[in-house]
């Protein structure tokens, strides 16, 4: 087991290529498995799937001389999932594709649970350009700079705020955004690696409702990827194609890398075809081990979606018509962490600066929300031992999921049909 490999070695000459496509670029490494190998990629690539979670801890990484298990190469170690086995911060992201919805006072009531149950939080305000959980929090104190920081590899806990909660820390966003010109491969990869050396046993990042490429890095490297939606036709429609986002930019990555000709083609041709079954057909044209690329990709997701501010029963059948849409878009499922209730109490104490002191034992929904998290703990990203397409639906639709010929979330309520009268969902008279 030889050479120790170092991600900043692997991309600091390529740090200012921003247009680098993958074909230019020397191929180097191979990841082996049982029946065969995945490869050769550059070591650009082979970064960018350490970020994108594509890495496993018993992947043998080889240059073609040396053999060496991911999980032990020094480099790496910042991107392996961590189920619970590593002595490291876990990374919860919390997300979704729209605002409003409560994504940060869910991530505040999350931190919470966790810090009543002993366990050491940071809360990240990765909202770069809106962040508010500071507010929440009732402080007055902003972090240093975080992106000084990461760049001269000084670690970010003198960033990490004391709160009036024990156990939970804040990190507030910086002043200044950060920008696409700014999020070079070595300032992101060095990013998650700050992450998870912060001396915490959770770490809770805010994102805000954008979708951009660095959001989607952070998101997908973390070990649980939460996303937050309101029963709402536009919240839902907007993480449907958040959903879509996040799948589309693996699949590609995974092509792209690959791909001899490093042509950054599209492997999407037919909208009428899941994702996934139109990212298989690809590979296989390109003759790529495809089987064993969607066993890992499908594999690396540790999606869960949680329902916010729900005021009856309806959204199980949100979720259900949600995740016939994502199976006919996408072609898999997202599996529910649970649904939480409107609460005037959590809106008042938001208010008066006074959610910090709300507990299980007094309010009813931050009972609901300690359930919710200690199921959540329990969850692990599991790759599937084998990756099997699920054929594809032949029977009709049922049309009242359609408005205008179109699916949307406001079926059995739209009175579109009747003359006179506006379309809910898109403005349509």
């Amino acid at each position: 087991m030889g050479v120790v490999v170092c991600f900043s070695t692997f991309v600091s000459k390529w740090r200012n290529m921003k247009t680098a496509t993958f074909g230019r670029q020397t191929r180097l490494w191979s990841i082996e498995h049982k029946d065969g190998h995945i490869g050769p990629l550059s070591s650009y690539a082979l970064a960018l799937w350490g970020l994108q979670g594509l890495l496993y801890p018993n992947d043998i990484i080889t240059n073609g001389q040396r053999h060496q298990l991911a999980g032990y190469l020094h480099g790496m170690q910042p991107f392996i999932r961590n189920n619970g086995h590593l002595r490291r911060a876990k990374l919860w992201s919390i997300a979704g594709g729209k605002g409003g919805v409560g994504k940060s006072i869910l991530t505040a009531l999350l931190g919470l649970s966790l810090a009543r149950s002993g366990k050491r939080v940071i809360i990240v305000d990765a909202d770069f350009d809106g962040a508010n959980q500071r507010q929440i929090f009732g402080m007055r104190e902003s972090s240093p700079n975080l992106w000084p920081l990461v760049d001269n590899g000084e670690g970010l806990y003198k960033a990490a705020l004391p709160t009036q909660v024990e156990n939970i820390r804040l990190i507030t966003a910086p002043e200044y955004g950060h920008n696409a010109e700014e999020s070079t491969i070595l300032r992101r990869i060095n990013f998650v690696r700050a992450l998870r050396k912060l001396d915490a046993e959770y770490v809770l990042l805010d994102f805000g409702p954008r979708t951009d490429t660095r959001e989607l890095a952070y998101f997908l490297t973390s070990d649980l990827n939460l996303v937050v939606t309101s029963p709402e036709p536009m919240a839902l429609e907007n993480l449907s194609k958040f959903i879509k986002n996040i799948v589309k930019q693996k699949l590609q990555l995974a092509i792209d890398s690959l791909s001899q000709t490093g042509s950054g083609e599209s492997f999407v041709q037919n909208a009428d075809t899941p994702l996934i079954h139109q990212a298989l057909q690809h590979m296989r044209h390109l003759d790529l081990p495809a089987e064993e690329l969607m066993r890992r990709i499908v594999g690396s997701f540790n999606l869960r979606i949680i329902f916010n501010q729900i005021s009856d029963g309806d959204f199980l059948k949100d979720m259900k018509l949600l995740n016939l849409h994502l199976e006919r878009e996408v072609g898999f499922q997202l599996l529910l962490a649970g649904a939480i209730p409107f609460d005037r109490g959590i809106r008042q104490a938001v208010r008066t600066n006074a959610l910090t002191h709300l507990t299980p034992a007094a309010n009813a929904t931050c009972q609901r929300i300690q359930q919710i998290c200690e199921q959540l703990i329990d969850s692990h990203n599991r790759i599937p031992h084998l990756f099997e397409l699920k054929p594809l639906r032949t029977a009709p639709v049922d049309a009242s999921t359609f408005i205008c010929g179109t699916w949307c979330t406001s079926w059995g309520v739209c009175n579109f049909q009747a003359p006179g009268n506006v379309c809910p969902v898109r403005n349509i008279n």
